[in-house]
């Protein structure tokens, strides 16, 4: 007896996938050439070569500048690898605590600011 209705839910639902179809819906939509176009410009004029020379000048001096400033960041990172450590032994069971601590060469000073203990430290650009 338990077939029975097995058997009758069986049938009504290849019953209704009979009646199915199958539908494409990746035909719905079709790509369509794209309306707007690419933004153009108008080109400065260049007669005796000026114009040129000005934008590989900038073009050079932007890749050296990108360059410099990564370098600085390595040396900025270095420093503090240096400092940190000091910087914790130094202050070690004080009360009193200095926010920073200063790096010198020569008469030239870079100050190693310690905003948050669990910040990285800061770097000030003062030279003193």
């Amino acid at each position: 007896m338990k077939s029975k209705p097995a058997a009758a839910s069986t049938a009504a639902l290849s019953a209704l996938a009979a009646g199915l179809k199958r539908i494409n819906l990746a035909g719905i939509s079709t790509k369509s050439a794209p309306t707007k176009t690419a933004k153009a410009y108008p080109l400065l004029p260049d007669e005796d070569g000026q114009v040129a020379t000005l934008v590989e000048g900038i073009l050079e001096k932007s890749e050296q500048l990108e360059a410099i400033e990564g370098a600085i960041e390595i040396e900025k990172a270095e420093l503090i690898a240096i400092a940190k450590p000091f910087y914790f032994a130094h202050h070690a069971g004080q009360m009193a605590v200095a926010s920073s601590i200063e790096a010198r060469s020569g008469d030239q000073t870079i100050r190693v600011g310690f905003s948050n203990f669990y910040r990285s430290p800061l770097i000030y650009g003062a030279i003193f």
